[in-house]
């Protein structure tokens, strides 16, 4: 038991030296101010654009024959939001109905979903809305939700307008609404950016409530203390 501390422990130092040498000279403050990994879930009809998405996102590519997730499928990333760092651990779903069943497994514990549909199919909605619907129920309390159309750049084909998006986002209560194209890019970085901020600041405001609720405890503990000892005078 000793030895498998002391290599976890060497393991962690080994992180930290390599981290400090960096060629960036940015290692140790990275390293210093990351955050817990956030996990972060993409849910929608299939042939959507999720997996193309997170492949723009994490290997900057973009390909025409994205074969169909099977199940879920899992990549990690790290980024920096006002000098934070935070590891993205996201959970590529797959579309396809028989696929439905396992969403809970994958979205289970996500602080993070992307929802996405595609804005040259307006049908793709009805299933973006039957997803936002059961993470409002089923999913954890705080989470963030992102509703996306994505293949934006297919301007001649749109069937959702950038009002009609809007609109569908504020009736359902997404976190925020946000059009993007894996196919050029066009605010891939950006939906992830914001969804990690929009986590950040959910985060903060828990924490400042819990202090709060420390302070009221303790504040009341001491009333009741004082009022104590001058009840025994």
């Amino acid at each position: 038991m000793r030895n498998h501390v002391l290599q976890d422990i060497c393991r962690l130092w080994l992180r930290v030296i390599v981290d400090i040498s960096h060629p960036r000279g940015k290692g140790i403050s990275r390293f210093l101010m990351s955050e817990k990994p956030l996990k972060v879930v993409l849910l929608g009809d299939t042939f959507v654009g999720k997996s193309s998405l997170v492949l723009r996102y994490v290997e900057g590519q973009f390909s025409e024959f994205q074969a169909s997730t099977v199940g879920a499928a899992y990549v990690s990333k790290t980024t920096s939001v006002d000098g934070k760092a935070v590891k993205l651990e996201i959970w590529d779903t797959a579309g396809q109905e028989r696929y439905r069943s396992l969403a809970p497994m994958y979205y289970r514990a996500a602080l993070g979903a992307i929802v996405v549909f595609d804005m040259t199919k307006k049908e793709t909605l009805d299933a973006a809305r039957l997803w936002i619907e059961e993470l409002r129920t089923k999913g954890e309390e705080n989470l963030v939700i992102a509703l996306v159309g994505n293949k934006s750049d297919r301007k001649e084909e749109l069937q959702v307008t950038s009002a009609e998006g809007t609109a569908f986002a504020k009736e359902l209560k997404a976190s925020f609404y946000l059009e993007c194209s894996a196919k050029s890019g066009f605010n891939v970085d950006f939906l992830f950016e914001r969804l990690t901020r929009e986590y950040l600041a959910v985060k903060k405001l828990d924490e400042e409530g819990e202090h709060n609720l420390d302070d009221e405890i303790k504040a009341l503990h001491l009333s009741t203390s004082t009022r104590s000892r001058c009840c025994k005078g």
